[in-house]
């Protein structure tokens, strides 16, 4: 059968190359890792690699090599971050990985498909995330709102930071919900310290299913700034925001809007009502333009663009079939 790719003829050799590179820089670092499975620079280069093999498959739309390489991608962001041990199963599968992605390059190079099926792979590399999938989805559920003693020493540190429960909820027509969870998330951190959030960023990137995401955030910005800024985001139906309140032995009585739980040291708040806004009149806070982005985040922001890159080619494959499918009737979208 005869394939055909999004790539000129002038990109091709680069896109070749490019492929070789890593595929060989991933076959030597594979087998290292079984006895240097501690060593955080190679299982960074292991993942790059990966990474960049998802990247390119999806920008020449090559579903097959961008689902694969995209499966192989979590497995190993779940071992350079310790959640996955490196065995020899493991070793297995990722150098079966390697001889079908070359093999799926060769697909490109030649124009002619190699009857490779990548399913079968696929689903062994999501039964070695069985065990993690699983605990990341009892992970999801109501967030602990307990003011803890990190908490109260980071408030009594900066007294303009004020916690505050936030609950924001994505339309349920969404194709993307957990890149647009991804959003809120990445959004709240720009206007404070994320003390904790249900689900987590973690927990969105194993595939945990969730409509909406709850957080606790220690900010100096008033409510009515947090909530704009957060319903600008494509797709969030709801955007509630609840200042909470605290008080400490040496503070003098404060006048916060929120619930406490009513316990003795007044150190944990109550779960704010569904709906309930703060009280109006909060002044004006003057947003500071600069973005500090640490290296973590760039590398979830990219993982996030690769999933983007792969949920487009599917959507265009599918567009494509359904244009064949309707009698010469083609439809037509806005590129």
């Amino acid at each position: 059968m005869t394939l055909s790719f999004d790539i000129s003829p002038d990109e091709l050799d680069a896109f070749l190359q490019d492929t070789d590179d890593q595929i060989a820089l991933l076959n030597e670092s594979i087998v290292r890792l079984e006895k240097e499975s501690h060593d955080g620079e190679l299982l960074q280069a292991v993942f790059r690699a990966a990474h960049t093999l998802k990247g390119s498959a999806g920008l020449i739309r090559h579903e097959r090599m961008a689902k694969l390489t995209h499966a192989l991608e979590t497995v190993l962001d779940r071992v350079r971050k310790g959640t996955l041990d490196i065995t020899p199963e493991l070793v297995d599968v990722m150098l079966t990985c390697i001889d079908l992605i070359t093999a799926l390059k060769e697909e490109v190079a030649g124009g002619v498909e190699s009857g490779v099926d990548v399913d079968a792979t696929v689903e062994w590399l999501q039964r070695l995330l069985g065990d993690e999938a699983s605990a990341a989805h009892e992970a999801k559920g109501e967030l602990d709102l307990t003011l803890d003693d990190e908490i109260r020493a980071i408030l009594r540190a900066d007294r303009s930071l004020a916690p505050h429960y936030i609950r924001v909820t994505v339309d349920d027509a969404s194709i993307a919900v957990g890149a647009r969870l991804y959003q809120v998330l990445l959004e709240a951190e720009a206007y404070g310290r994320m003390a904790r959030s249900a689900p987590t960023m973690d927990d969105i990137n194993a595939g945990i299913e969730a409509q909406s995401v709850e957080i606790l955030l220690l900010t100096e910005h008033d409510a009515d700034t947090i909530r704009l800024a957060l319903r600008d985001i494509s797709e969030v139906t709801q955007v509630e925001i609840t200042p909470l309140k605290t008080k400490f032995e040496d503070d003098e009585p404060d006048q916060v809007t929120g619930e406490s739980s009513g316990t003795g040291d007044e150190t944990s708040v109550a779960r704010p009502l569904p709906g309930k806004r703060p009280d109006a009149g909060a002044t004006e806070v003057k947003l500071d333009t600069r973005v500090r982005i640490g290296i973590d985040q760039l590398d979830r922001l990219m993982n996030l663009t690769g999933e983007l890159v792969v949920s487009r080619t599917h959507l265009m494959q599918i567009e494509a079939e359904l244009s064949k499918s309707e009698n010469g009737h083609e439809i037509h979208t806005d590129q």
